[in-house]
């Protein structure tokens, strides 16, 4: 399977607040019950991180909705600096299989207000 790809946009201390619903191709819900999930943000691959959000921790999964909120607090954002950056999101299942669900860009605007 290959990860969805989505780009997703923050300005500097602004609370990241994103839900993502899965669904299957006839459009009906992809279960995600048991489930927990992953999400590191880096320049690219193989270099440092710079923010890891996981299950209980920045990722709320909704098994019987098919949905997984992802949240980063503004204090968090504020300290970013501007820029493009890389992401992936891995779900692992009840039975420990772990794979990549979406991936793309992370991009962060310079924020005025502080």
């Amino acid at each position: 399977m290959l990860p969805g790809n989505a780009a997703f946009t923050v300005r500097q201390g602004e609370t990241f607040d994103r839900t993502i619903f899965f669904k299957r191709d006839d459009d009906t819900v992809y279960v995600l019950t048991g489930f927990t999930g992953k999400m590191d943000i880096r320049n690219a691959s193989g270099a440092p991180l710079l923010l890891s959000l996981s299950s209980g921790d920045g990722i709320t999964i909704d098994g019987a909705a098919g949905s997984v909120r992802l949240q980063i607090d503004k204090a968090d954002t504020l300290v970013l600096k501007p820029g493009s950056y890389a992401y992936d999101l891995f779900l692992t299942d009840a039975s420990g299989i772990a794979k990549p669900y979406l991936s793309g860009s992370f991009n962060v605007i310079a924020g005025i207000t502080q």
